[in-house]
């Protein structure tokens, strides 16, 4: 686990699933860039996290490393109903996941 590659996003993902968990987040969507080492850190440590945390319900979505069009990846998250959703791309995809992920509007506040 010491391989650089994937350092950093490991400690990303736990650190955004360990603050989904203990802001109140029961279901949390983990999606990510099925690459890997992007893989491995959503995964490994972002979801089992979550799961070890007690989130009720984690999901895990894949996409394409090499995906430009986040609509059905933030609508297929949307669907789960999360109290959470965490994005770990790498790379390119950082941008145009951001930018979908405000446009799909799904950080809507909780009542």
């Amino acid at each position: 686990v010491g391989d650089a590659s994937y350092t950093v996003t490991k400690h990303a993902a736990v650190a955004f699933a360990e603050h989904a968990v203990d802001n109140g987040a029961e279901t949390v969507v983990i999606a990510y860039g099925d690459y890997g080492p992007v893989k491995v850190s959503a995964v490994d440590f972002g979801a089992a996290t979550a799961r070890a945390l007690g989130a009720d319900n984690v999901v895990e979505l894949a996409f394409p490393i090499t995906t430009t069009d986040f609509l059905p990846v933030m609508t297929a998250a949307k669907e789960a109903d999360p109290d959470a959703i965490i994005m770990v791309v790498a790379d390119t995809a950082c941008a145009p996941s951001m930018h979908r992920s405000t446009r799909a509007r799904c950080g809507r506040p909780r009542g």
